[in-house]
């Protein structure tokens, strides 16, 4: 059964993000008069995902103007499935997109971000295509996903640290620092080597 704008039905979401999704799908509705519907099933009995959301829409009797961002958890699938009047206005191309955009989110099970991506970028196409001004989440679920022009950074940023803390060492030790260090520690142990 649908409950209210996130059905969590594989008990994958936290409360405080269905209940931020929930807020911000309602205020999508209320200023866009388009609706965004999140599910996460843990299988889809044997359904390809698009049927077995195009079957739930049916179900749910969704409106023209509707998308449903489904997830199916143990299958790791997912599916963004829009009605006819939205066509226009989110291209299958650009969910292609958003879809993608919530891979890295899902592959680390933060559930909770990969929906928030998904529902602010169909959230920023709906208000643009109603001519309305919304202030959206994106925020708060991006840090996880790395763009791709910037993932050459982390494995930089690391092996800038590695080598500057290599090079300290060996100027502590070129410095006589090590040498310092070895008769401190000579003396504290009696002179006699462990």
């Amino acid at each position: 059964k649908r409950a209210g704008y996130v059905s969590d039905l594989a008990h994958v979401m936290t409360p405080k993000g269905i209940a931020r999704l929930d807020r911000l799908c309602g205020k999508v509705e209320h200023e866009t008069h388009d609706r965004i519907d999140v599910v996460t099933v843990e299988k889809t009995g044997g359904e390809p995902i698009q049927e077995y959301a195009a079957q739930l829409q049916k179900a749910w009797k969704t409106g023209p103007r509707e998308v449903m961002v489904v997830v199916a958890v143990g299958q790791r699938q997912r599916w963004i499935a829009e009605q006819s009047e939205l066509e226009g206005v989110i291209s299958r191309a650009e969910l292609s997109k958003i879809s993608g955009q919530m891979v890295p989110l899902l592959r680390s099970n933060n559930f909770d971000g990969a929906m928030t991506v998904a529902v602010d970028e169909l959230a920023a196409r709906m208000a643009e295509s109603a001519g309305v001004k919304m202030k959206l989440r994106l925020p708060w679920g991006a840090p996880a996903v790395i763009p791709a022009e910037d993932r050459w950074l982390k494995p930089v940023t690391w092996g800038l640290t590695v080598l500057l803390f290599a090079s300290l060492g060996v100027w502590a030790y070129a410095s006589g620092m090590g040498d310092a260090m070895r008769r401190k520690i000579g003396k504290g142990t009696g002179g006699r080597r462990r």
